[in-house]
């Protein structure tokens, strides 16, 4: 019978928790990425804002595969890693995969977790690195290479 109050406790704890919502997503190949992506480069974060449940990411672009983000992307993406939002942080560098988007205005892009974006100084961002450095690339525009996977 001393078990009785130890259950009760389990099952309040539990109900209390409420509902956790966690990100899962299949890791694309390089090929859906770039082909999902309309642009990818890699840029150094230069500031983190929040707006309406977002996160509004400035990055100074030091390369870039594909698109035309020039020296600075805008990115918008959720503001958890659990509703796949990317944990951009002040002074890294980022390997980022981004879709155009609308808001909050036209010169933003929107990524998430379930792209291949990662910070340029892992194993798993100098891979992708290399990986898109050994593409092959007829010129010097991606949007052959990105034709060529549709």
């Amino acid at each position: 019978m001393s078990r009785s109050p130890s259950i009760i406790l389990v099952l309040v704890v539990l109900v209390a928790a409420g509902t956790s919502h966690a990100c899962t997503c299949i890791t694309p190949t390089i090929y859906e990425a770039i082909d999902r992506a309309d642009s990818i480069f890699l840029g150094t974060v230069v500031s983190v804002a929040t707006l309406d449940g977002y996160k509004l990411v400035s990055l100074d672009v030091e390369r870039s595969w594909m698109g035309s983000h020039w020296n600075e992307a805008r990115i918008v993406t959720e503001l958890e890693g659990g509703m796949c939002g990317v944990d951009f942080r002040v002074g890294e560098s980022w390997v980022v995969f981004a879709s155009d988007t609308d808001w909050p205005s036209a010169e933003w892009s929107y990524t998430h977790l379930c792209t291949l974006n990662a910070p340029e100084n892992t194993p798993y961002g100098q891979e992708i690195i290399w990986s898109l450095d050994a593409i092959p690339v007829e010129g010097t525009a991606w949007g052959t290479l990105k034709a060529r996977f549709r």
